[in-house]
């Protein structure tokens, strides 16, 4: 658990759809200012845009809101990334399925940029899906991903620059196992 409160820095919250379900990406970035850069804006729409590889069909932008740091409440943000739609078949009992970037800011916090809603097919295992972790060097959509989130200029909680690891964490979400369930 972070010693910082969840609302120390500014968020970008990205609302979209994917495997029919309504989700969120947050995104912290720097700045006194409050509003996010129009070049963090561009990076994290070459993101969306990359994301396209392991996301389903029906994957679409939903909305924006940014949280000033300190504040407790999202406001809609005027931002309208380029359309994009996913790469894979939607496949609802992939719904819970994400795709997790880590990282570590310069003074050791932890960081995540989670697409929940991922329709890649990973749960026949094999190379190179069998340990849940797909690497740089095994994927080049994993690789251009993490290179544009080094390119992003985002924070961690702690407001410092992210170390970004060569890899993304594959995974099930319990909490959107249970909502399948229903």
């Amino acid at each position: 658990m972070s010693i910082f409160p969840v609302n120390a820095t500014n968020r970008l919250f990205v609302d979209y759809f994917a495997n029919g379900h309504a989700h969120t990406l947050l995104l912290r970035y720097p700045g006194a200012a409050g509003v996010p850069g129009s070049t963090f804006l561009e990076t994290v729409d070459e993101l969306l845009i990359e994301s396209n590889q392991w996301m389903p069909s029906d994957y679409a932008w939903l909305g924006s809101r940014v949280s000033l740091a300190g504040s407790t409440v999202s406001n809609p943000f005027p931002f309208t990334p380029t359309a994009f739609s996913g790469a894979n078949s939607t496949v609802p009992a992939r719904a819970p399925q994400f795709v997790s970037f880590v990282g570590r800011s310069v003074n050791g916090i932890r960081a995540r940029a989670t697409f929940l809603g991922s329709s890649q097919n990973f749960e026949g295992g094999g190379t190179p899906y069998a340990n849940y972790r797909l690497t740089s060097s095994e994927v080049a959509f994993i690789a251009a991903a993490v290179a544009i989130l080094d390119g992003m200029g985002g924070c961690s909680v702690d407001g410092a620059a992210i170390n970004w690891k060569p890899y993304a964490n594959l995974g099930y979400s319990s909490y959107w196992q249970k909502a399948v369930r229903s």
